[in-house]
């Protein structure tokens, strides 16, 4: 008798079996609320769902450092040629779109949060860092090296440089440790704040009067009520990126040995302004890439209003992309 030894794409298919389309886990421990009678319960992680996460991230960066290839060999070593432009919109952006849709496929990937993943968030960053190259608005620092460049590409963190030396900057054991225990903590604070939001049904102000699923009038829009809803759930997402984003950084530094920026500054509650809110502090991986996928290439032949506003139309079917994908 033959053994044969599973190949990668197997073996992939079986991480992926357990569709996880329902949450069936029982809680193992139940208590009430002393005041108001409320029953809680406490679930253990999902082993098969961070299986198929990591997975995901594997499957993700695979595809990412095949992209990086093609655009450092098609795209940076003959940018502003029309080879670079020809490949770069007529062979990499298609991929950087339909790419991630065919992996969804192939492995059969049921799960909406990594479905989210794979197909709404890879797709637009990827086209954003592929228009950056094109047009040469990428970090200078990005394009020294292959390795580098591929990191960049692949990752979805901001890689941090030592500005005196412009290499990517090391990063520390006790900086590490930090991401995961950060990692841990809004673990379980996100457990404890998402069981109670939801439990409201995402209204733990009470829902204001609506007409046909829709708000009634500008009255209930900007009532203390709804005021409140509208902040909790930005606090909801709040520690929804910052639990993702510090998993990221913590992982990236593990496997790379570099230092990652962070995604989220805590905005909702340090931001002075609005414009301190998105532009320094809220996700912050959007943020730089649309400045420079979409910002400095607009600017580079058009007024500063005109990138101003491809900037805010990008960032609007961005997010039409999300809803979508939803």
């Amino acid at each position: 008798m033959i053994e044969t030894t599973p190949s990668a794409t197997s073996m992939f298919h079986r991480a992926f079996s357990q569709k996880l389309e329902t949450d069936d886990r029982s809680p193992i421990v139940t208590f009430e609320l002393p005041i108001s009678g409320d029953s809680y319960g406490i679930l253990l992680p999902n082993v098969g769902f961070w299986i198929q996460l990591i997975a995901t991230v594997v499957v993700g960066g695979v595809f990412l450092s095949i992209i990086s290839l093609a655009m450092h060999t098609f795209v940076v070593e003959r940018r502003n040629t029309a080879t670079a432009y020809l490949v770069g919109w007529g062979a990499v952006v298609p991929a950087c779109i339909l790419g991630p849709i065919s992996i969804l496929e192939f492995l059969d990937i049921r799960n909406l949060m990594l479905r989210f993943i794979i197909g709404c968030i890879l797709p637009p960053i990827t086209v954003y860092k592929c228009i950056s190259t094109m047009y040469g608005t990428n970090p200078k620092e990005v394009e020294k090296s292959k390795k580098i460049f591929a990191l960049f590409i692949s990752s979805s963190q901001e890689i941090v440089f030592d500005p005196r030396t412009d290499e990517a900057a090391k990063a520390t054991f006790s900086e590490v440790f930090s991401h995961l225990v950060k990692f841990l903590q809004y673990m379980m604070l996100n457990g404890i704040y998402f069981s109670w939001i939801s439990a409201y049904e995402f209204h733990p102000f009470g829902v204001v009067a609506a007409r046909d699923g829709y708000i009634s009038s500008p009255s209930n829009i900007i009532c203390l009520r709804q005021l409140a809803n509208n902040f909790s759930i930005a606090l909801l997402y709040q520690l929804l990126l910052t639990f993702f984003g510090e998993g990221l950084v913590a992982i990236s530094s593990i496997l790379t040995g570099l230092r990652f920026r962070k995604m989220m500054e805590n905005p909702v509650f340090t931001s002075a302004s609005p414009s301190d809110f998105w532009g320094q502090k809220w996700n912050l991986v959007i943020h730089e890439n649309l400045k420079r996928g979409v910002y400095k290439p607009v600017r580079k032949r058009f007024s500063r209003n005109v990138a101003m506003v491809s900037s805010f139309v990008a960032s609007g079917i961005f997010h039409e992309w999300i809803l979508l994908g939803k």
